[in-house]
């Protein structure tokens, strides 16, 4: 026998409640906190509805009459507070003389419009005593950021710029999430990214930057795997054996030659890139001499990040022939190049040093020489000359890049467990005006003294170490400041919205869709280029293949032409580059306006992330969304 049959029901409340916050607002925008009231029941209902917000200032309750089945929108007009994160909403409606109720909790995340950021820093030794002039930054939003002052008695626990900088970075590909998480010794977050590993892998065990679909042809780079597994070697993190061993067969056939794998730029530096995977070989035992006889191996005509994965791989692989003298060769051509200005340790090919395409610069090329010499006889004096000279390089605490600020830390906390010994004692005190900040030792880790406020005028900021040992002292001046004209270095922006439907001419109303058009112009060819463009708050972006997506709106903007992977996110719209050529990038998206209001929007940015001195940021004015065209 066969037939079909089917059968349905219905589930109904009295009353009920569905939320119309925005999911993430703004400080300083002025949208409507709305929630919708539905009678399902048989009789009509007058309601009174109440909201409060943790953050807010307290709402009024209101009162709503409600006909049989339907539904009706309840909202109070509120500004988003300065300085909180999230707020936590919460809705109560009752019938009024009768029994129907029903409650909602809602979170709701609060970014910057202008976040405060760390304009300058500085990395000292309180040795005893250490004074630094400071005055706020012009421009700086008054009663937002100060001097923030970290101290640790040994750098190998952790370094606060770099450390600040690494949680603030908002890039996600595989490189920067695994850089974070190293970089943070964040095991959860190394864990979970270690369970999601596989879908990185392509069919020849490459990794790739962005998770590969179904059915994706085989994209994964030897640079971003040899970098996966040197940085994890060196860090003590653990990639589970399945994929590490893809990984190694991977990179095998990479440098005998049997796997092929073409960069997107002209540059493609096959030597280079081959050594590079042979280090990260002979760091999982998986390196043959043999396998060097793919190399045209002359020093003398290596790039500086060559020579130093050569030292590196000499370091470690005790079968190469003639490895005492290729040792000493590697180390007196670095030496030769090695140049200081003051401090600051560089070298002479640096202007040819900035490898983007392979995710290198000369800072990274610093801490890996300071990692690859640690060892040997003949650097040891050397040894706190290099460091002073890595650290000089850094700015604004930080160095300038993912891949740069990891090997700058692992570096930084090799040389502190191999030469700082001496502990500190006593007491450290850091004074700023009329305000001071005090820390007793010894203390374990890095201890932030705080935050002391900017003032007025310039003034001088005074530390003072009283006991043995010398502690090193971050300090950061951090302020808000707005961008208030647009700032192009390699990238200019123009943006274009255009309303695909638009109830009133001229103006935007709640269910509006509108093209965003991005025509960007680039100076130079560049890889792995990111697109990030801010939308109002409460809208929503086109083209993710929700169910509430319409099909005529998401076609309106292709989604970032050839964009490798885009991120439609609540804060924004994100579109990422493997490859980016010089002329013209145009970047389209629709998003539909849901929330009445006027949105403070945070600058367009377009940045080369290997090479972050390349940019270009946009300033956009406040968005404003009317309701019912008033």
């Amino acid at each position: 026998m066969f037939g079909t049959g089917e059968a349905g029901f219905n589930v109904t409340q009295d009353l009920q409640l569905s939320s119309g916050i925005p999911p993430l607002a703004r400080e300083g925008d002025q949208f409507q906190a709305g929630v919708t009231v539905r009678n399902g029941g048989e009789k009509p209902l007058k309601v009174k509805v109440s909201a409060a917000a943790s953050g807010f200032p307290a709402l009024p309750a209101r009162e709503v009459s409600l006909p049989v089945g339907e539904a009706r929108l309840v909202s109070w007009n509120v500004t988003a507070p300065e300085g909180l994160k999230e707020a936590q909403w919460t809705f109560a409606a009752q019938q009024v003389d009768g029994k129907a109720a029903d409650k909602l909790a809602v979170k709701q995340q609060i970014a910057p419009a202008v976040p405060v950021t760390v304009e300058q820093a500085t990395l000292q030794r309180v040795s005893p005593e250490l004074a630094i002039p400071v005055a706020p930054p012009p421009g700086a939003l008054p009663g937002r950021g100060g001097i923030r002052v970290s101290l640790q008695a040994k750098l190998g626990n952790s370094l606060p710029g770099v450390r600040r900088w690494f949680e603030d970075y908002p890039y996600a590909c595989l490189e920067q999430r695994s850089s974070i998480a190293i970089g943070l010794s964040d095991r959860k977050r190394w864990d979970q990214l270690m369970s999601e590993l596989p879908l990185y892998l392509d069919g020849n065990g490459l990794a790739a930057y962005f998770p590969l679909g179904e059915g994706a042809p085989d994209r994964g780079s030897d640079v971003l795997t040899s970098y996966l597994l040197s940085v994890a070697s060196e860090a003590g993190m653990t990639i589970p054996e399945a994929p590490r061993g893809k990984m190694l067969d991977g990179l095998s056939a990479f440098v005998e030659g049997k796997l092929k794998r073409d960069l997107p730029s002209s540059r493609q530096d096959a030597d280079a890139r081959r050594l590079a995977a042979m280090d990260a070989l002979s760091r999982y035992g998986r390196f043959r001499p043999a396998m060097l006889d793919v190399l045209d191996l002359n020093p003398q005509k290596m790039g500086t990040a060559m020579l130093v994965d050569w030292l590196s791989l000499l370091n470690r692989a005790a079968d190469i022939p003639q490895r005492a003298g290729r040792i000493s060769e590697a180390s007196n051509l670095l030496r030769a190049r090695l140049t200081y200005q003051g401090t600051k340790m560089g070298f002479s090919t640096e202007a040819n040093d900035n490898a983007w395409w392979l995710m290198g610069n000369s800072d990274v090329n610093a801490a890996k020489l300071l990692l690859a010499a640690r060892k040997l006889p003949d650097w040891q004096a050397d040894m706190p000359r290099l460091l002073t000279g890595l650290l000089a390089r850094q700015q604004k605490g930080h160095w300038g890049t993912t891949t740069a600020n990891l090997w700058g830390s692992l570096a930084t906390a090799q040389f502190s467990r191999q030469f700082e010994t001496a502990p500190v004692t006593g007491q450290t005190r850091a004074v700023l005006g009329k305000a001071s900040l005090n820390l007793s030792w010894p203390q374990e880790g890095v201890k932030q003294l705080g935050l002391l406020p900017w003032l007025s005028s310039a003034g001088s900021l005074q530390l003072k170490h009283a006991g043995s040992g010398s502690p090193w002292a971050t300090i950061q001046a951090e302020a808000a400041i707005p961008l208030k004209t647009a700032r192009y270095a390699g990238y200019s922006i123009k943006k274009t919205l255009t309303p695909v439907s638009q109830k009133v001419n001229g103006q935007y109303q709640p269910s509006d869709v509108a093209k965003v058009t991005l025509t960007i112009q680039a100076q130079s060819d560049m890889s792995w280029v990111v697109v990030d463009d801010p939308i109002p708050a409460g809208a929503t972006i086109q083209g993710s293949g929700l169910g509430r997506d319409s099909a005529i709106d998401a076609k309106s903007g292709n989604g970032g032409d050839y964009a490798d992977y885009i991120e439609r996110r609540f804060a924004g719209y994100r579109a990422y580059y493997s490859y980016v050529p010089r002329g013209e990038l145009k970047v389209e998206y629709t998003m539909r306006l849901n929330n009445p209001g006027v949105f403070k929007l945070p600058p367009t940015r377009v940045e080369a992330m290997y090479a972050p001195e390349v940019f270009g940021m946009l300033p956009n004015p406040p968005f404003k969304v009317v309701d019912d065209g008033k």
